[in-house]
């Protein structure tokens, strides 16, 4: 009787071995240890994922086992998602879609980071409305394939084969605004004496001291123009958008006869060679973004026990 308690009591450690699952080494996307996908399957899967990273940055993977022994898919999706660290170790935004063949349970983990973005009520309706009904039919794989895909439409990334969203219809541009009938009309005389005094007096004040006489030659130039118009064109006629078209365009020609004056008779201020500051500015611009493929790895995420479980 001893001896058959020291046996049983030798074997007591491995039967609880024999229990735990362990988990798998994460090295691609999708990992099939209970066979269920055939190659086009798996390819469907790993593609619609990586549309998922390349558009959102999030990592989700497909683990299929054929049980989770002892462990509740709950317990074991959790266990899983420790050892692969999915999603990113600042956004904690990974997501596990893991099934358990024999057992008949199916369950998607969401990384703490995510939430908020895939509740828990869309974890249920994807595996309760989308996955368990392809797998009471025995249609693992395709399943599975629709879990995926309903997860990404959850998180906005389109499907191949989706409907593309309806353009929205331009707006209409709004009418122009009739020009009124009592806007100002010039006349050649008024257009004469603008361009007259613009080519003249600059010559005639700028004899003596030009830096100093070039604003108040402009600004007579200005005055000149302006003040012709209004003669010319009557008072009365002029309309409020159109002073300010004048008033505008007489300060831009009083601006560029400043520039020249300052050009022609102020002497060289030298000017800069910005050849080094557009180099350097350029000397750090690139890096390299190419890479071995190192093979699919987690990015430090966490879970926050958030998601759903089904069985079928």
């Amino acid at each position: 009787m001893r001896f058959i308690t020291l046996i049983l009591l030798f074997c007591l450690p491995f039967t609880g071995m024999a229990a735990t699952v362990p988990v798998p080494t994460l090295q691609q996307r999708v990992t099939d240890r209970s066979g269920v996908l055939n190659a086009t399957e798996a390819q469907q899967i790993t593609e619609q994922i990586m549309a998922l990273e390349k558009k959102t940055g999030h990592q989700l993977a497909v683990l299929t086992v054929d049980t989770t022994g002892d462990d509740s898919i709950e317990q074991y999706a959790i266990r899983v998602f420790e050892a692969w660290k999915l999603g990113d170790k600042q956004r904690d935004d990974g997501l596990l879609l893991v099934m358990a063949k024999n057992d008949r349970t199916v369950r998607i983990e969401v990384g703490y980071g995510l939430e908020g973005d895939f509740t828990d009520v869309q974890a249920s309706e994807t595996i309760n409305g989308t996955i368990i009904p392809r797998f009471k039919q025995g249609e693992f794989g395709q399943g599975l394939v629709a879990g995926v895909e309903a997860i990404s439409r959850q998180l906005g990334v389109a499907v191949a084969g989706d409907a593309p969203v309806a353009t929205p219809r331009p707006v209409a541009e709004p009418a122009p605004r009739p020009v009124s009938d009592d806007s100002i009309t010039l006349s050649g005389g008024s257009i004469g004496l603008w361009l007259l005094g613009m080519m003249i007096l600059p010559f005639f004040f700028l004899r003596r001291n030009p830096l100093v006489r070039g604003l108040f030659v402009s600004g007579i130039v200005t005055g000149i123009s302006t003040l012709s118009t209004l003669v010319t064109s009557g008072v009365e006629s002029i309309s409020g958008d159109n002073v300010g078209l004048l008033f505008g365009g007489s300060l831009m020609v009083q601006m560029i006869i400043s520039s020249l004056i300052g050009t022609l008779f102020g002497g060289g201020g030298g000017s800069r060679d910005r050849s080094d500051d557009s180099s350097n500015s350029r000397s750090d611009d690139r890096s390299d973004s190419g890479g071995s493929d190192g093979g699919f790895s987690g990015g430090g995420g966490r879970s926050g026990g958030g998601g759903a479980s089904g069985k079928w």
